[in-house]
């Protein structure tokens, strides 16, 4: 049982790293939010699976915070200074959230990684620019790999990789164009 519990766990690994990976490279902000839902909610439950319960508990904490951040930037009806206000608290909130998630299911010091690269991606989200995303999210993959891997999480191992090479090619796609232009 054990082992079948494993594979399902793996397998949903897998296919949240498959949807984290394809995330960089939209160049909109809800359309990052969306695929990092869904990568989330599949992350949550392999890593519930393989006892990583600050992780999952971090990642139900990211569901909150896209689903968050995706309601505050929509509409056109809003002024960018008050969408930014929002987004700032918001942020704050959120950072706030991640340490108690971490503070109430604490069982080691590597469980600080993962509340590091949850900061970090938490301010990025804020943001509006996909550009200033991408930047931002940066430090956390480091984070979370060693978390990952730590768990014997394979898809999620393999998805820190990838998400940082993800992040470059958005960038090099993206960003280095409009800092040129």
């Amino acid at each position: 049982m054990q082992s079948m519990t494993n594979l399902i766990a793996q397998i949903l690994g897998i296919l949240a790293l498959v949807t984290s990976i394809i995330c960089y490279q939209f160049n909109s902000q809800k359309k990052i939010l969306i695929a990092q839902i869904v990568a989330s909610v599949l992350f949550t439950v392999n890593l519930a699976l393989l006892g990583g319960m600050s992780g999952a508990l971090l990642n139900i904490h990211g569901i909150c915070r896209a689903l968050t951040f995706y309601a505050v930037n929509s509409g056109n009806n809003k002024s960018e200074t008050s969408i930014r206000a929002r987004s700032r608290f918001w942020a704050g909130f959120y950072v706030l959230a991640a340490f108690i998630c971490t503070a109430v299911t604490y069982q080691s010091p590597l469980d600080i990684l993962p509340l590091i690269g949850q900061s970090c991606t938490t301010v990025a989200y804020s943001m509006k620019d996909p550009a200033k995303i991408r930047r931002l999210t940066l430090p956390s993959p480091p984070c979370w790999f060693v978390y990952h891997l730590s768990q014997g999480n394979i898809g999620g191992t393999l998805n820190e990789i990838f998400v940082i090479a993800s992040i470059l090619i958005g960038m090099f796609r993206f960003d280095r164009k409009s800092a040129n232009s």
